[in-house]
Formats: structure tokens, sequence, C-alpha cells
């Protein structure tokens, strides 16, 4: 059985075409549920803005290929993160389980085999929290790997269990104070290499913005969490060119564009969940291709080394223990 898909969509119905036609050409999506839950405009929209709502509901409502489509419209404008919070909610409890995607993500043909085969191989576990479809475009980190852990994860095409949703929190105070109090900022900020996550929590605080994933990405930090991330992406944002309304715009040199998606990517049982070594290729891949700030060698400090050799260690061990019984 399939895992159910919601698919969010607003005004920007020439994107929700890329997506399901990209999507339709998943093999499993004629034997899988679509959920697409469609926003209300809001009391200040623009006649253009109204005109690009009305399309897409139209559109939405002729689409075909999928096992059973449910749209659920809204008369009003709740906003992406209510929207996203209640149905996520409504759906993973009915479920238990559920793939998320919004408007401008675009999937590769393998994407829901890889996304309903995590999803079912780690059911059981209460480690890993999420199953993410994206990941930054790094250089040749993990080119042995075919997925790996980190806590972040990402809200660009992703799944979830219902026990795991059941953690989720949006509570920009409380979870501001945990984070202060068990000292994980520095975790938090993928050790300084992304500091606007901490400036998020801080402009919904302050009521600048009202978005949901980085208390999604904080629930799973406070609950002890990880996320299961492919090496290479299955899916490429189509939004970063000024439609979107968190999503900035990116017109030349897109740091987070894809040149080739993975066709599939195979997903077998990790028993290993520190995620602190992929942290730190994360954040020296991350700091050079955004930010900009590290030289083109490997800048470890001593805690790094660490981590790098306790990872090596341990893999030694359980080499060890293999030959061992085999032998």
């Amino acid at each position: 059985m399939f895992a159910p898909i919601a698919l969010f969509v607003y005004n920007r119905p020439h994107h929700t075409q890329q997506v399901i036609n990209a999507l339709k050409k998943n093999p499993e999506s004629k034997d899988s549920e679509l959920f697409i839950f469609c926003d209300g405009a809001k009391e200040s929209a623009t006649q253009t803005e109204i005109d690009q709502i009305t399309k897409t509901k139209e559109y939405i409502k002729q689409i075909k290929g999928f096992r059973k489509i449910t749209i659920i419209e809204s008369l009003k404008n709740k906003g992406l993160a209510a929207s996203i919070i209640e149905g996520v909610t409504n759906i993973v409890n009915k479920y238990g389980r559920i793939i998320v995607l919004e408007d401008d993500i675009v999937t590769s043909p393998g994407f829901l085999k890889y996304m309903n085969d995590a999803l079912e191989i780690y059911s059981s576990s209460k480690k890993v929290m999420q199953v993410s479809a994206y990941v930054f475009p790094y250089h040749d980190n993990f080119e042995k790997l075919d997925t790996f852990f980190h806590k972040p994860g990402s809200c660009w095409g992703w799944g979830t269990w219902k026990n795991a949703w059941n953690l989720f929190e949006k509570n920009p105070e409380k979870q501001f104070r945990l984070i202060t109090e068990k000292k994980i900022w520095d975790e938090f900020t993928l050790f300084g290499a992304y500091p606007s996550y901490k400036s998020q929590i801080e402009q919904n605080i302050s009521g600048q913005i009202n978005t949901w994933a980085i208390f999604w990405y904080a629930s799973i930090l406070l609950n002890r969490g990880t996320s299961l991330v492919p090496t290479i992406s299955l899916v490429q944002n189509i939004g970063l060119d000024g439609s979107g309304e968190n999503s900035g715009q990116w017109t030349q040199n897109n740091p987070f564009q894809w040149k080739k998606l993975a066709d599939y990517i195979p997903v077998k049982k990790k028993f290993f969940y520190d995620s602190k070594v992929e942290n730190i290729l994360l954040r020296n891949s991350f700091r050079k291709k955004i930010l900009g700030n590290l030289k083109n060698e490997k800048n470890y400090n001593l805690r790094d080394k660490f981590y790098l050799f306790r990872r090596k260690f341990f893999q030694l061990m359980i080499f060890l223990n293999i030959f061992h019984f085999i032998f």
C-alpha cells in the first residue's frame, strides 16, 4: 500500500502543472492517492493573484492518472504554514504515513519508489522522524553512499509517520528557550553554516514571518531524531524565481539547483544514526558554495577531527567483529 501524497497549491498554475506532470512519470502514481490542498485568496489579493488562484483551481480539477484524487479547497486564506500543519495532521492521523509536496517541487521518476521504500523500511524506527528527497548539491563527499542521516532534512519533498508527526510542535518561544537551555544552537545552525535557522525562529517570535518547517526541524532535533537523506536529490525546486512567499529569488547561479536528478536512490536499513560527520561535511560544502567563506581545502577544527576519527573507529570495530564472526 503506497503512502498518500499531499500536494499544497495556491496561485501558481504553471508550477503546479509541472509538478503533476513529473509526478505522473512515477510508475507508482497510478496506485497512489493524491490529496490536493488549495488555499483561498488573501483579503489583500490583487485581481491578477485572484485570476491565478482561479486558474490553479481549474487545472487541479482536470488532473487524472492517480488511484484517487481528493481536492480540499479553503474558502479563506490560511497561509502555507497553517495549511500544511492542518493538512499533514489530518492525513497522517488517518493513514499513518504521508508524502508531502508543495506546488514548486518537481520530482524524478523514482521519487515515489524511494519515498515509499524508506517509509516502509524505517516505519518502526523511533530515531528516523523524516524521509527527505532533497539534498544540497555536495561536491563528491558522499559519492560512495546511497543515503545518510542528517538532522534538518528538507521540506522540499518529504515524508513522515504519525508517531513522528505527533512530536511536531510550533511554539517559537518555547523551542527557542529549550534550544538555548540545552546549548545546541551550534548544532541547530549546522555548526554556524546556516545562522538563518536561528533568525527564522526569532522572526516568527516577532511576527515578521509565519513559517512551519523550521519548527519541524526543531522538533526533530529536540526529540533526538534524524532524517534520512539521499546523496543525490530526487527533487528540484522550481519556485526559486520570486514566485514563492518565502523562497527567495535566484535568477542565475542557483546554488540549490541540481544539474541532474537521481532517477532512483536505493534504500537499505542503516543502523548507525550518528549524523555529526555528515553535518561537518555539509557545513563545509555549504559554507563554500553558499557563504563563500571556506577555501578549497577541508577546514576541520579539533572537534570535527574527533567526530571523523570516531566514525572511522566505529566502522573499523564493526568490520573486525564481522570478520571475527565469519572466520
